[in-house]
């Protein structure tokens, strides 16, 4: 968890030094020329310390299980991914936010999109469309799983004095599911669809949440009604990995 300066609910300071601090980091957001984020950090607190007290609070909502045994799924099939040529990469490199963040390594989408724009874009742009398709292959080194697959967490105040946890996965693995989902977008639309509303569908999202909505407000009076507040989303890896085995096996390595 990167070190910021605290703002936690939980060592009091004078509204002086606070207002200070928002200064100082409107003007290093405006360095790097995020003039939104820049604005939004004069009315917002900043991330808290990275305290024993946070890691804990932090842990608790992130508990650790033991690792899913996928044994049974059988091997995967490195043959059957797609080619992820410079192009595609290059596609997909420049969807990401211009300010979005980095992971555990601190490298940020910033930092390749600045790095493409330099004479050595081609070079620069085969030897990341190599990394990118040994990965999809699945191809990496296992010891690196922990890394490629981790995540920095940030912990944000809350009004009611919790913390909520805010994760940014390390880029190079962001990287890669831009470009396969840039790829079978349409197949998980075929998939997905109807039941799946935020995949593959222009403001799918948006317009699901907006008809529950909806929904709930015509019947709220109803006591046969379902509250929103009951429902408990479950989420199986191993169920999700049969299915990706046996739907898209190019996926699955």
């Amino acid at each position: 968890m990167p070190n910021y300066p605290t703002s936690s609910n939980k060592r009091k300071r004078s509204a002086e030094g606070d207002k200070a601090e928002r200064q100082q980091r409107c003007i290093s957001l405006c360095q790097e020329a995020a003039y939104a984020n820049s604005c939004k950090a004069l009315v917002k607190p900043a991330p808290v310390e990275c305290t024993g007290a946070v890691v804990r609070q932090l842990t608790c909502k992130h508990p650790s299980c033991a690792p899913v045994d996928l044994s049974h799924l059988g091997p995967a099939s490195p043959a059957l991914v797609p080619t992820l040529d410079p192009e595609m990469v290059a596609k997909a490199i420049r969807t990401f936010h211009p300010h979005s963040s980095g992971g555990p390594s601190g490298l940020r989408p910033g930092h390749i999109k600045d790095a493409i724009r330099t004479r050595l874009k081609d070079e620069l742009l085969e030897h990341t469309a190599g990394v990118v398709q040994q990965l999809a292959r699945g191809e990496a080194p296992s010891a690196l799983a922990p890394f490629l697959a981790g995540a920095s967490l940030t912990a944000l105040p809350k009004k009611d004095h919790d913390l909520r946890p805010m994760a940014s996965g390390e880029v190079w693995r962001r990287l890669v599911a831009k470009c396969l989902c840039g790829v079978y977008q349409s197949e998980a639309r075929r998939l997905l669809w109807p039941l799946q509303i935020g995949v593959a569908q222009p403001l799918g999202t948006e317009v699901g949440i907006q008809t529950a909505r909806q929904w709930f407000e015509r019947h709220s009076g109803d006591p046969r009604a379902v509250s929103s507040k009951s429902i408990s989303p479950m989420l199986s890896t191993q169920l999700i990995a049969r299915r990706f085995s046996s739907n898209v096996p190019s996926l699955s390595c």
